[in-house]
């Protein structure tokens, strides 16, 4: 009788174990992003009357795409999911010389399009072609991007006050 009874305790954990091994998730992700400069030019941002045009406004988008799949065997369906993810930009400015601005950011965006513009206050000292590059690294992944885009200040360079920046979404 206790042999009996074992044995059934047996085979009803070997059914248990088998029927939840069926209904078991499989996981998988699809990530991509995208950064694209959209418009860069000069002008006099903080209004200082007496000074040049020596402002410069860099806008730029991040379209992030990420797709969190849960497949269940018992039902045949796909459900998606999303969050925030942490991603480092680097900002370049190169000026005509050669003379090279470089800030960096550490932001959390969402998964969509993301705009943003970046005021650099007193940074447009020289007459000649700008150059900016933006760097995006999505943080614990191997995705990156990079855009860059060039432009023309004005010829004239006068007395500016030390360079600033400032970090806004739009």
């Amino acid at each position: 009788m206790k042999r009996n009874l074992a044995y059934l305790l047996v085979v009803v954990g070997l059914i248990l174990i088998v029927s939840n091994s069926t209904v078991a998730e499989a996981e998988y992700y699809s990530i991509n992003m995208d950064l694209e400069i959209t418009d860069s030019y000069y002008t006099n941002i903080e209004d200082d009357k007496n000074k040049p045009d020596d402002d410069i406004i860099i806008d730029f988008e991040v379209n992030l795409e990420f797709y969190q799949y849960f497949y269940e065997d018992d039902n045949n369906n796909f459900i998606g999911t999303y969050t925030l993810f942490q991603v480092k930009f680097k900002v370049q400015l190169i000026l005509p010389s050669g003379f090279v601005y470089e800030y960096s950011f550490l932001l959390y965006i969402s998964v969509g399009n993301s705009e943003f513009r970046i005021y650099l206050y007193n940074h447009a000292t020289e007459s000649g072609w700008y150059i900016v590059k933006i760097w995006g690294v999505l943080r614990y992944t191997h995705i990156s991007v990079y855009d860059e885009m060039i432009f023309d200040p004005p010829g004239q360079t006068g007395d500016t006050d030390p360079p600033e920046i400032e970090f806004i979404t739009l």
